[in-house]
């Protein structure tokens, strides 16, 4: 028969070991934890979203331009959508619609000298 008792200078060794073994689970646990929170932070959640703002529909609206005008580009800041139209790569004005009811709330002419 094997003796069951421990040497008290192994006991010791032993109680450090498993220490050590729960302070790295704990370590892993913090850094998966820490992972996750700055993965979400890093997929925009906090930015308005805008569907859930606007309303299902605000029906059509003609915007008219001229025969030479196209829109040159488009971007949405908040809760405005802003064209930027022009003809030959030129923008000669900035239209800044709603986005909530689709009307044009404001027509920036572009002048040249």
């Amino acid at each position: 028969m094997t003796d069951s008792r421990v040497d008290p200078s192994h006991r010791g060794l032993k109680t450090l070991v498993i220490g050590m073994g729960v302070l790295i689970l704990v370590g892993v646990v913090v850094l998966g934890v820490a992972i996750y929170q700055r993965s979400q932070v890093n997929r925009g959640d906090d930015a308005p979203r805008l569907t859930d703002e606007l309303p299902v529909s605000f029906g059509t609206h003609r915007l008219e331009l001229g025969s030479n005008d196209e829109v040159l580009d488009a971007f949405v800041t908040g809760q405005r959508l802003v064209l930027l139209v022009g003809s030959n790569g030129s923008i000669e004005q900035v239209i800044v619609l709603d986005l909530t009811s689709g009307e044009i709330v404001g027509n920036i002419l572009t002048a040249t000298e």
